[in-house]
């Protein structure tokens, strides 16, 4: 699925195999993007798996040196700064 003008998507969702991407297209001026860091453009990006360490398995046939999965806790979300 995507959202927006065909030749300028804003949103789009992917699925396969359990796996979920979702991505907004940053827009200056629009809103602030909402990930870790404060990107400048481009896209924001929404991962979402039923099963995150077989999904890092299925990864590792194509990347061998993928990482460990890694909890992280963000206290900043919805502050203004």
């Amino acid at each position: 699925m995507r959202w927006g003008p065909p030749d300028d998507p804003v949103f789009a969702i992917l699925r396969r195999d359990g796996v979920e991407l979702m991505l907004q297209k940053v827009i200056p001026g629009v809103g602030e993007p909402r990930s870790a860091t404060r990107a400048g453009g481009g896209w924001d990006v929404y991962v979402r798996v039923n099963d995150a360490e077989a999904a890092r398995q299925a990864v590792l046939s194509w990347i061998p040196d993928v990482g460990r999965i890694e909890t992280r806790v963000y206290t900043d979300v919805g502050s203004s700064s």
